[in-house]
């Protein structure tokens, strides 16, 4: 079982994969049904949090402690219907409430499977990317997502690390039906054979190139993310809650997936590659919704819309490169053109940065 979010050409979409979606003309898997939460071990009493019910201020969480991974059963215990029921601010009054879920804590991992032909240079641009996201300003927005106790606040990840990457070579073909059901046996698949650990305080993304056509890639969404069920590869726990994204190449559909203004036959991009500028900008909408709501029930509003999907395609005010290319961060040696996303913080708004 799995639950899928997808990030639509400028919308977005909560799926219950056991229907039809609008606008797909397979649908998606319809074996597949939202899944129940799978939580890690509860905490012993010195790590869990305080019972709620919880009065959420409306402002920033001065209160947080960062747990790490270890600790992604904090919320174990929270009754969602007595926080609803007890707090007169809900929904959020900055823009997107709590719905009960967890987030993702500690240092997240990052596991990029490149399917299909890719230049290596594009490959390399896209991992210093994730080398440097975490720990940025940027990713600093990510700290104003918690898991609340009644006297202080669990905060999401603000660190992120590329743990392992994997190159194939079109193993299931260049077209497929699906797409959710593809990526899942992808990842479990390198679980298995142990080219990739399971890791559940991580995101696996596969990448497919811009000559393959996965499910309704390119005309419904240009990536999703996801949480599924898998194992540890060596038989022994099968209840692992892993969360699973699928980015597409951009190049497929630059009109589509790139938020460029202009894609003629050679678009102004910050590093001169529009495969590469695409996909991080994709990729960081993703890791964020995935940090912030990797199970679709933590952090997501109430017309389903996550962080990073009410800034989709907003860049702020690009200063441009002396190639001419627009970019809005910096990150390492690279300039880079990125969505904004949503500081949940003081009425709520978009940004690039937090604090």
């Amino acid at each position: 079982m799995r639950r899928v979010f997808a990030y639509l050409l400028g919308l977005t979409l909560a799926a219950n994969l056991a229907t039809t979606v609008e606008g797909c003309s397979d649908g998606l898997p319809a074996e597949a049904e939202l899944a129940q939460v799978v939580l890690a071990p509860t905490p012993s009493p010195s790590e869990a949090p305080d019972a709620p019910p919880f009065q959420l201020p409306p402002g920033l969480p001065t209160d947080c402690v960062f747990p790490d991974g270890s600790a992604a059963g904090v919320h174990s215990n929270f009754d969602t219907d007595a926080y609803i029921a007890n707090n007169t601010d809900w929904p959020d009054p900055n823009g997107i409430p709590y719905q009960g879920g967890n987030v993702l804590f500690g240092t997240v991992g990052v596991y990029l499977i490149w399917y299909g032909d890719w230049a290596p240079s594009t490959r390399a641009i896209v991992e210093d990317f994730v080398r440097h996201l975490g720990d940025s300003p940027y990713f600093g927005i990510l700290r104003t997502y918690y898991v609340p106790g009644s006297s202080r606040k669990y905060c999401a990840s603000g660190s992120l690390e590329l743990r392992g990457e994997v190159l194939d070579n079109y193993s299931m073909g260049h077209t497929t039906k699906t797409d959710v059901s593809v990526v899942e046996e992808l990842v479990l698949a390198n679980i298995a054979s142990h080219a990739l650990p399971a890791d559940t305080n991580a995101l696996y993304v596969v990448l497919p190139a811009a000559d393959t056509r996965f499910g309704e890639a390119c005309t419904v969404y240009c990536g999703w993310h996801a949480s599924t069920q898998g194992d540890d590869g060596d038989g022994g726990n099968n209840n692992l809650d892993l969360k699973i994204s699928m980015v597409i190449d951009p190049t497929a559909c630059p009109a589509l997936c790139t938020g460029l203004e202009r894609v003629d036959a050679a678009p102004l991009t910050p590093n001169g590659d529009l495969a590469a500028d695409g996909v991080v900008s994709l990729l960081a909408h993703e890791i964020e919704e995935t940090i912030s709501d990797p199970d679709l029930n933590a952090w997501i509003d109430l017309d389903y819309t996550e962080n990073a999907d009410k800034c989709a395609w907003t860049f702020g005010s690009p200063r441009t490169l002396e190639s001419g290319a627009p970019t809005n961060m910096r990150l390492g040696t690279h300039d880079y053109l990125i969505q904004r996303n949503w500081v949940n913080y003081d009425g709520g708004y978009c940004a690039l940065s937090f604090p």
